[in-house]
């Protein structure tokens, strides 16, 4: 299925001169859920509204605003627009005569309004009205496309006797004889083994990466050693972890006995999805589709979370019906910057229970027992990993209390955490905090130290792993303490320490990252590399592969880059690092929220430093991320449908 475009050939419809202005006023404000009005939206409004109803119709502008927030929902991520959103609320609004906004009318007479309309899902119209949501059709067609490509991969494939024999003794080996306490790995395997859709959720520390090493074993091992195993991640860094900690892995489990056969025929090396489908510039068909199936037995995807509903219905579109879809990530994080939130969609919590046969099959190969319940197994497929083997302590009981809302227990945590920051260094807590009045103090000691060990490293590999030990993380591009800003500070705070440095020019050791996806150089948005001196001394761009193992690239060639010291928490994603700190705004904002401040705190390996307004902090872990989609409903729905499995137990 290809991608529609809103064509019409009707006349625009004539909106009187109010909604004109309101529009005018509008443009570039917060409408809603945190999407502005913008030039698009207007136009396709009215597009829209010539294609539905007669110029002179009384119910012109009411529908042309419905018409407006549907326009702009996607970009505020929603790929559907519940009417219950809109109903007798106040978008748009200020609170002067200069911005007044608009409320829409209650829930039944929008209803009313939209009843008569041809905007049924078999009309063909570009708006889509189904069951109380209102969506631009492209969107309308991802959600649906992707339930049914998912629930067709849903039925599970009897394993033979054989196979049951071979699964129990390697699951042995790999996680040893099973015992009277949970062991939510061991299950993720043994549940993944006979299908085609596999989807593990879990935090950090879990062990995610740690399963899917010995679900590829068995999984591989079961086949003969015949399967080609394909791994990606939604961006580059996360491509590079997820390599390299399947590479270790496998040096552990080369331990555990497993055959050096299977093994090698484990893959190491991730590419991003966007380089698996062979997304080209220029071009809105990537290399792999429908009708150029990408080539592989079994495909595992992390970092599920940043995936948009566009991106994940051209990727299914692209995998073979063969092909078992390993699905990796921690649903709790940021949805992905693009519209949808697929990974909240496809692992609600808390999970409803496994079907009675698939809780049989799980127990006669792991000889443990998953919680049964009394649906009908549509969720049959998904395992969230419950314990966390890495990330405990007080910025694990942090991470729990902020994703589950819990603002003055949160607030109560950093209250005692509280460091003075010139003992910040000396003290070296796992988890600080610092209050606004010495944000200046606390920033200054945190940069000369962590990036004065990142400028003063004797070589390449010295200067990569400063790198990776500490970053600070912003909630914001813009304003007083968003990267923008906070970048070029820092840059002039070093300067005075390190003569070498050229606030705004290039330096040995100056940290960049890619802003721009450039396909001649293979630098996608979102790389981070380093400048530093080549064996002749001349400065060039080095990107990290693998440990080790650097690209070179000519700064001349270099895409549009920017120093990154400071980095906004959406870009994090897929990272990790040592210690982190994260800087409050200085104001309220609508991007704060529980979600984001999860995110940006997990990232911490070892220790974590924050720094702002306490009250801010309440704030933000009170608000969460509202995303409309029915994604998970269809999937749900879809998959009931599917023929019950009738696994016998060996």
């Amino acid at each position: 299925m290809s991608d529609l475009s809103l064509t019409s050939s009707a006349p625009l419809a004539p909106i009187d001169r109010s909604s004109e202005q309101c529009c005018a006023r509008l443009a570039g404000q917060g409408a809603g859920m945190g999407a502005g009005i913008e030039a698009i939206d207007y136009f396709l409004a009215r597009q829209l509204l010539a294609d539905l109803l007669p110029a002179t119709d009384a119910r012109a502008p009411a529908l042309f605003h419905l018409l407006l927030a549907t326009s702009a929902a996607p970009r505020a991520g929603h790929s559907a627009l519940p009417l219950t959103a809109l109903a007798g609320e106040l978008w748009w609004g200020g609170d002067s005569e200069q911005q007044p906004g608009y409320r829409f009318a209650p829930l039944a007479e929008l209803q009313a309004l939209l009843a008569g309309l041809a905007i049924a899902p078999e009309d063909g119209a570009a708006l889509v009205f189904e069951h109380g949501h209102l969506y631009l059709r492209r969107y309308w067609q991802y959600e649906r496309e992707v339930a049914a490509a998912l629930a067709a991969r849903s039925r599970y494939q009897l394993l033979t006797p054989e196979q049951q024999q071979q699964a129990r003794q390697l699951l042995d080996q790999l996680f040893g004889p099973p015992t009277s306490e949970c062991d939510w790995q061991r299950l993720a395997v043994a549940n993944a083994l006979g299908r085609r859709l596999a989807l593990i959720c879990g935090g950090p520390g879990t062990g995610k990466t740690y399963t899917v090493a010995r679900l590829l074993v068995v999984v591989q091992a079961l086949s003969g050693n015949a399967l080609h195993l394909r791994l990606a991640a939604p961006t580059g860094k996360a491509a590079q972890r997820l390599g390299e900690a399947l590479d270790k892995a496998k040096a552990e489990l080369a331990g555990r006995g497993v055959a050096a056969a299977t093994l090698a025929a484990m893959p190491t090396r991730a590419e991003t999805i966007h380089r698996l489908l062979g997304v080209v510039a220029d071009s809105s068909q990537p290399r792999h589709h429908e009708h150029n199936l990408i080539d592989g037995d079994l495909l595992l995807v992390d970092e599920v979370s940043m995936l948009d509903l566009p991106l994940m219905a051209r990727l299914l579109r692209a995998l073979p019906d063969h092909c078992m879809l390993v699905l990796l990530g921690d649903a709790d994080q940021l949805p992905s910057v693009e519209t949808g939130s697929v990974l909240a969609e496809l692992a609600p919590r808390p999970h409803p229970g496994y079907s009675a046969a698939t809780v049989a099959r799980v127990a006669a190969l792991a000889g443990q027992q998953l919680p049964s319940g009394d649906g009908p197994g549509a969720q049959d497929h998904l395992l969230f990993l419950a314990r966390s083997h890495r990330f405990g302590g007080q910025i694990g009981e942090l991470a729990q209390l902020v994703i589950s809302g819990e603002a003055q227990a949160s607030a109560s945590v950093l209250e005692q955490a509280q460091c003075p920051p010139a003992q910040l260094l000396s003290r070296q807590p796992l988890l600080s905090w610092c209050d606004d009045s010495s944000v200046e103090l606390w920033l200054e000691q945190l940069v000369h130290h962590f990036y004065g060990q990142l400028l003063g490293a004797a070589d390449l590999p010295a200067a990569f792993a400063a790198l990776h030990g500490f970053r600070l993380l912003l909630p914001t591009r813009v304003g007083e303490r968003g990267v923008e800003q906070l970048n070029p500070q820092i840059e002039q705070l070093l300067a005075r320490r390190f003569s070498r440095v050229r606030p705004g020019g290039n330096y040995a050791g100056r940290p960049l990252m890619v802003v721009e996806n450039s396909y001649s150089t293979g630098l996608f948005n979102g790389d981070v590399g380093l400048v530093w001196p080549d064996g002749q001394g001349r400065l060039q761009a080095f990107f990290e592969r693998g440990p080790g193992d650097y690209r070179q690239v000519s700064l001349a060639r270099l895409p549009q880059v920017e120093s990154v010291y400071a980095m906004t928490i959406h870009k994090t994603q897929g990272s990790e690092f040592g210690q982190v700190a994260i800087l409050l705004p200085d104001g309220d904002n609508r991007v704060l929220g529980r979600e984001l401040l999860y995110t940006g705190l997990t990232r911490a390996k070892q220790a974590l430093h924050i720094a702002g307004s306490l009250g801010l902090w309440q704030k933000a872990v009170a608000r969460r991320v509202a995303r409309y989609a029915t994604l998970g409903e269809r999937l749900a729905a879809a998959t009931v449908n599917q023929p019950t499995d009738m696994a016998e137990p060996e």
